[in-house]
Formats: C-alpha cells, sequence, structure tokens
C-alpha cells in the first residue's frame, strides 16, 4: 500500500527491505519506504472531503519533504477526483481509458460515498482555480496549493 501499484517500484522496495537485513515490520516499512505519490493523493483527497486542514497541510508536507513538485501533487489530486467522480458515475470508462487497479477503484469508491455531486463540481473548480493561478503567476504554487486547500477545508456543504 506505502509503495503503491508500480510494479518495478514495488520490486525495489522489497528488494531494499529484504536487504537490509532486519525482520520486516511495519515500523521498518515506514522507515525505509517512501509513500507513492497515488497514495498521498487519495489520502489528501480524502482528507480534503474530511474538511481535516490539519491533515490536509501534514500530507502535503509530507510530499513537499518527499521532493514532489506542487504541479505533480495538483496533477495526483485532480486525477483521484477524476476517479472518484468516475465511480460515482458508475462509468465503465474507469477501467476501460484508465486501466485502474480493483484497489484504486476501492478507495476511490469509499471516499465516492463521502461525497455528493456538488461538492466534486465545487473542489473541480477550486483545482482549477489553483491550477490557473499558479500558470498565470498570480500566485506561486506554494500559495496556490495552499488557498485551495484552505478553502475546500472551510467549504460549507
Amino acid at each position: 500500500e506505502r509503495a503503491g501499484e508500480d510494479q518495478w517500484k514495488l520490486h525495489s522496495e522489497i528488494s531494499k527491505l529484504t536487504s537490509s537485513g532486519d525482520k520486516i515490520t511495519t515500523d521498518l516499512i515506514s522507515e525505509l519506504i517512501s509513500p507513492s505519490l497515488d497514495n498521498n493523493a487519495f489520502d489528501l483527497a480524502e482528507a480534503l472531503v474530511a474538511k481535516d486542514l490539519r491533515r490536509v497541510l501534514n500530507l502535503y508536507e509530507q510530499l513537499l519533504l518527499d521532493g514532489q513538485a506542487d504541479p505533480a501533487i495538483l496533477g495526483a489530486i485532480i486525477y483521484q477526483y477524476r476517479m472518484i467522480l468516475l465511480v460515482k458515475l458508475n462509468s465503465s470508462e474507469l477501467n476501460r481509458a484508465y486501466s485502474v487497479s480493483s484497489y484504486s477503484t476501492q478507495k476511490a469508491r469509499q471516499i465516492s460515498q463521502k461525497i455528493d455531486m456538488t461538492d466534486i463540481k465545487l473542489i473541480y473548480n477550486q483545482l482549477r482555480e489553483a491550477d490557473i493561478a499558479t500558470k498565470t503567476g498570480r500566485l506561486s504554487s506554494h500559495e496556490a496549493m495552499k488557498q485551495m486547500f484552505y478553502l475546500l477545508c472551510n467549504r460549507q456543504t
């Protein structure tokens, strides 16, 4: 779960764990394996739905510490919300166009049950605004991300 679904990365992370010489425990996994951007984006999407600003900011800061750039983080969040929307719409496009694993579909389904279409539209608008603000130079990517997080966590439902 922590490494994501990329088979090459999974192989690499398993090799890292087995070569450590220690017994493989949850603590060792947490210590040696950085969470994948996709998994953190799911966690971010879930925290945004729950309006848990503290968790959102912690996850965001961790992604930055792991070397992820704001545009990649924003893109990953947009992708996760697209998955949530497609699951909510029961779209057959989800598996056909995106080759999404059952694990990702299950995570998207769990989040989709906690959010309605009005909120999804509002979130998409805020994601778009953050993207536009960054690309036009109105805000730095960091400022746009933080502003988006504050607005989404303080939205009215």
